[in-house]
């Protein structure tokens, strides 16, 4: 799934938004049209995401999305101003 939701949404006819979240059911049957050999239910995917110990994935409402390593970029459709002041922090 991460797979999927970083790398290739598109191969498997899935869009994402600009929040890079997608539709979990349109993701199950994604899933099971791609691979035959197995099935994949919306529980499963909600167990999984909910029992990882590694947090890749993140369910909001009806969305999916992966959290980091994208490699899909995303046009935002509305512009962002910065605020005024703006910090950024890096460790070390």
């Amino acid at each position: 799934m991460a797979y999927v939701l970083r790398h290739k949404p598109s191969k498997f006819g899935l869009n994402l938004d600009e929040e890079r979240f997608t539709d979990i059911d349109k993701l199950v049957q994604s899933i099971n049209n791609q691979n035959k050999n197995m099935v994949i239910r919306k529980e499963n995917i909600l167990y999984l995401v909910t029992n990882s110990q590694k947090a890749r994935l993140e369910i909001k409402g009806t969305g999916i999305r992966a959290l980091y390593g994208h490699t899909v970029r995303i046009r935002k459709k509305t512009p962002v101003e910065p605020p005024s002041v703006l910090y950024h922090g890096t460790s070390r």
